[in-house]
């Protein structure tokens, strides 16, 4: 096996990802929505612990240094969000960021889940192959691949063309028959998978710039024409052979599981019939989603009214402080090509994808080279759970802002520390164990201003923005049965036993995630909240770019190297007694 990878280090500095995760790895329950006879009205206090960020998109204007840029170039300003000329949270807002908490503590349903194609990079290249097809279907041959000299093609040679991995140019190569068929029941599935990954490498700029040069089509014809493919294999435990195809030798695959399929249970009630729903569904509604894509989908359109109605929130008193305008630091979309953090690293895996392992790297010849292959299994991978961000207890003002206004940064009107919002919510037909269940997760089970248990809300979380503080301030019922019943109810009655299963692990991870002091001892010793940090040392404007932390962490691991992929670290559980991980620098020579 490949030595370990030493142009890497740890160094001593140590961050903490600013988003970990929920489990979710009980069955979720389904029952037949039943009405309760519990009507009325919830009134709550929103205060402010962090700077809020909530922008209004719909008002935005250019900074006066960008105007004359094409729109796609310009640095944006905004205000906060207003109804009017009056600051608000909109109510729709509240009730999703209270359903995805109800949803864990409840163990409902990922309501919300577009079920995202899955696909995730390589270390190793793959192998250069020919597809035909006919009338029989897809077919695939090993190929010999050699650089194109500008010869004139022999009979069996195919051209293609393709950018270098750099983008600096492009690079031809010929591909000839070297070999009997690969037998595989999947090349319909395969083929299928190859357009969603081509739709990935679409959105590059290289594959934009180059387009019409590069040879990528594989078209379902009777012409006998042969296309140029990379290719890899997988036997799968049942025996079969697995083909996942791509236009790139060292780049991304596609898998054929989803999200869908890896949720399981959890999969949204969207998904179902819906006679059955989970507890979230039931109290906050749900209907019918058709996803032509998948083979589990109802033609029979449904509708579950929610028992819910959220006010927007306005400033309480009228009184509202803010700061404009604060230039935000730059923000990284999701990279669930990360396995590392989004999956939990199967047994005695080196590597893995969404769908199966490495366990060992083999020596293999090829011409004169000599290089590594992986010893793959495939295996159920199972996610991390949900996404929540971490709160900041020492949040100072120069980890949110930046000096510098790009077209990757906004500026922003930010709601001050100490703001307070006020917002009802009206209940109709619920139960008496529902009203508990809905009480308990507005205060996360402390109702008190000064109560150390908190949510996330509006843009800019992982920059630490957003910490909010729910406090229930009453709760009034009308109960229509024989006779018309108002009860005023103390929210304290709803805090004195936990309506929700806290022997879970779900549980207890979702308390430490929403306590906005659990990070307080490893920043007080000297760690950072930030996406991982690491610098390769050749000082361009990407050599401290988040991902150079993915790119050493995946040769660091034992025997690795940046062909056959180690991984050292996987996200902590934010439960472990060590959440934090080390930065990586590169040696310099």
């Amino acid at each position: 096996m490949a030595s370990q990878d030493k142009s890497w280090h740890e160094t001593d500095k140590r961050f903490i990802n600013p988003y970990n995760f929920v489990s979710q790895l009980h069955e979720v329950e389904r029952d037949i929505p039943h009405k309760g006879n519990l009507t009325g009205k919830i009134n709550c206090t929103i205060t402010v612990k962090t700077p809020l960020c909530i922008p209004d998109a719909e008002k935005k204007s250019a900074d006066a240094d960008f105007a004359d840029m094409p729109e796609y170039s310009r640095h944006y300003i905004y205000d906060f969000y207003r109804v009017g000329d009056v600051p608000t949270i909109t109510g729709s807002r509240i009730k999703g960021i209270i359903r995805s908490y109800y949803e864990v503590l409840s163990n409902s349903c990922f309501y919300v889940n577009n079920n995202n194609i899955m696909s995730a990079r390589h270390s190793f290249p793959r192998h250069p192959g020919l597809m035909k097809y006919d009338s029989q279907g897809w077919h695939l041959y090993p190929a010999l691949k050699k650089p194109f000299r500008g010869n004139a093609l022999k009979e069996g040679e195919v051209k293609r063309t393709w950018y270098e991995i750099h983008g600096k140019s492009l690079k031809s190569s010929v591909f000839s028959l070297a070999g009997d068929e690969i037998k595989s029941d999947n090349l319909d599935f395969a083929v299928e998978d190859y357009y969603k990954n081509l739709k990935i490498y679409e959105e590059g700029f290289y594959f934009k710039k180059y387009k019409q040069h590069l040879t990528y089509e594989i078209t379902p014809d009777d012409s006998g024409r042969m296309y140029p493919v990379f290719y890899e294999i997988i036997d799968s435990e049942a025996g079969d052979t697995l083909v996942y195809l791509s236009p790139s030798q060292i780049g991304r695959s596609v898998f054929f599981h989803k999200i869908d399929d890896i949720l399981e249970s959890h999969v949204s009630c969207s998904k179902t019939d819906g006679t059955c729903l989970c507890k979230a569904c039931a109290l906050f509604g749900a209907s019918s989603f058709y996803d032509r894509s998948s083979s589990q989908h109802y033609e029979k359109k449904w509708n579950r009214a929610g028992s819910l109605r959220f006010s927007d929130a306005v400033p309480l008193d009228g009184a509202f402080y803010s700061e404009k305008y604060i230039t935000l630091k730059e923000l990284s979309v999701p990279k669930t090509t990360s396995v590392e953090f989004y999956t939990q690293r199967p047994e005695n895996a080196l590597a893995w994808t969404y769908e199966s392992k490495t366990t060992a790297y083999m020596k293999v010849k090829q011409g004169r080279r000599t290089s590594p292959a992986p010893k793959k299994i495939p295996c159920k991978v199972n996610l991390k759970g949900r996404k929540f961000y971490l709160h900041n207890p020492l949040l100072k003002k120069e980890d949110y802002s930046a000096n510098e206004k790009t077209k990757r940064n906004c500026s922003t009107e930010l709601c001050k520390a100490g703001s307070q919002f006020s917002f009802d919510i009206y209940f109709e037909n619920i139960s008496e164990s529902q009203l508990k269940e809905l009480v308990w997760t507005l205060a996360l089970g402390e109702n008190s201003q000064d109560s150390n248990r908190m949510f996330k809300m509006g843009y800019a979380k992982p920059l630490g923005l957003g910490s909010v503080k729910i406090t229930v301030n009453s709760i009034q019922t009308r109960i229509f049965d024989d006779e018309y019943v108002i009860r005023n109810i103390d929210p304290s009655e709803y805090m004195n036993d936990i309506p929700f299963d806290s022997d879970t692990e779900y549980f207890r991870q979702l308390m430490k995630i929403t306590d906005f002091n659990t990070p307080k001892k490893f920043l007080e010793n000297g760690a950072v909240m930030s996406y991982p940090i690491a610098d390769d040392g050749r000082g361009s404007k990407n050599s401290k770019a988040h991902h150079q932390w993915f790119i050493a962490n995946r040769s660091s691991g034992e025997g690795g190297n940046l062909m056959a992929w180690s991984l050292k670290y996987s996200l902590p559980d934010i439960t472990d007694e060590d959440i934090t991980l080390p930065a990586f620098e590169k040696y310099k020579k």
